[in-house]
């Protein structure tokens, strides 16, 4: 599995698709309907913005899945020093793919980071 940043944002959209519909399927509500066109066109804004990144998995030069991050700089104030925060919003694995443990790695890091006293210790308002 080789993991590798893309700014293809209709590659983006097409992996979104299933995960999209389950949300919707699940949470009509809230979520609307997957929409190729528009969500490509929402990705393509929101890598263009430079607070973001996307990166997808590919085995066998096939796309797997994908995540999607922000980064948010906050400034020195009142309440809190500097600091950098990196935010999962989106991660999906196309079904072909699913259930084989690809993401694994990123899950496992992200829990032995939240158990950690030295990252507690450094980013208190993390992974509660």
């Amino acid at each position: 599995m080789e993991i590798v940043e893309t700014k293809d944002s209709r590659l983006l959209a097409d992996l979104n698709k299933t995960v999209q519909n389950w949300h919707f399927d699940h949470f009509p509500k809230v979520y609307k309907p997957h929409e190729n066109t528009g969500i490509a066109r929402w990705f393509e804004e929101v890598l263009e913005s430079g607070n973001a990144k996307a990166f997808i998995a590919q085995k066998h030069q096939k796309a797997a899945g994908y995540v999607l991050l922000f980064f948010r700089i906050i400034k020195d104030n009142p309440f809190v020093h500097d600091q950098a925060i990196l935010h999962i919003d989106q991660m999906a694995v196309h079904p072909d793919f699913q259930n084989q443990g690809h993401w694994n790695g990123i899950i496992t890091s992200r829990e032995r980071r939240s158990r950690s006293p030295l990252y507690k210790k450094n980013h208190p308002g993390c992974f509660r």
